[in-house]
């Protein structure tokens, strides 16, 4: 499955497969203002779409090994799941938390300092 979502006049596609062992959907997707800012061009754009596509397929990314399980159990249980990434040399944050319905996840891209 394909989404087309835009920021700054720029567009990039998040892919995500629907058979995916990720136990969630994406209700709503938000930038941070500083990574709004940080976006720059279409291609680290796409970049961090497909940070946020990884993310949606159970790949963390550069997460510490001990957060790992933490983000295991937050599927079944509906909290916070964390995932870190590299674009470039700037490490991004995608944070997924529960919306009112545990199945379904408003995801947040921020930079590490903004939390």
């Amino acid at each position: 499955m394909n989404r087309i979502i835009s920021c700054n006049g720029f567009f990039a596609t998040i892919n995500y497969e629907a058979g995916s062992e990720i136990n969630f959907e994406q209700s709503d997707l938000f930038l941070s203002h500083d990574v709004g800012r940080f976006i720059k061009s279409g291609d680290v754009f796409q970049k961090v779409a497909d940070c946020v596509s990884s993310f949606l397929k159970g790949d963390w990314g550069c997460i510490h090994g001990d957060d790992i399980p933490l983000n295991t159990t937050a599927l079944k249980t509906g909290d916070r799941i964390l995932g870190a990434y590299m674009i470039d040399k700037t490490k991004i944050w995608i944070i997924a938390d529960a919306n009112d319905e545990p199945q379904r996840r408003i995801i947040t891209v921020l930079f590490p300092s903004e939390y």
